[in-house]
């Protein structure tokens, strides 16, 4: 699965919860996504609930911030791939492994 699906799932996720919905749902996520055009990947989706379940927004806020402090994934960081024009997409990939280390490293295994 690539990245973008991953940040669509978490987009999802995160604006469901600002939208006042305090307990989204697999079916939610999928709903929403669908409302957009992009078909949610149940195998990873199902990943992302169980890495959360039981947690507030805030708590995994909070949690990848603590992450993003100590160093995250800064393997992933130090081996960022070179986009066409042979510089990187710091910006993009900065915000896709912060918003990964608030959700868990274990989303995308």
């Amino acid at each position: 699965m690539g990245i973008n699906l991953r940040m669509k799932h978490l987009a999802a996720y995160a604006l469901l919860i600002l939208s006042g919905n305090a307990n989204p749902t697999e079916a939610d996520i999928e709903n929403l996504l669908a409302e957009t055009g992009v078909e949610a990947d149940k195998t990873q989706l199902k990943k992302l609930m169980e890495s959360i379940k039981g947690k507030s927004m805030h708590e995994l806020i909070a949690e990848g911030l603590k992450k993003m402090q100590m160093g995250g994934r800064a393997e992933e960081v130090a081996s960022k791939e070179k986009d066409d024009d042979g510089g990187t997409d710091d910006i993009i990939d900065d915000a896709i492994l912060g918003v990964e280390a608030i959700f868990g490293d274990d989303y995308d295994n």
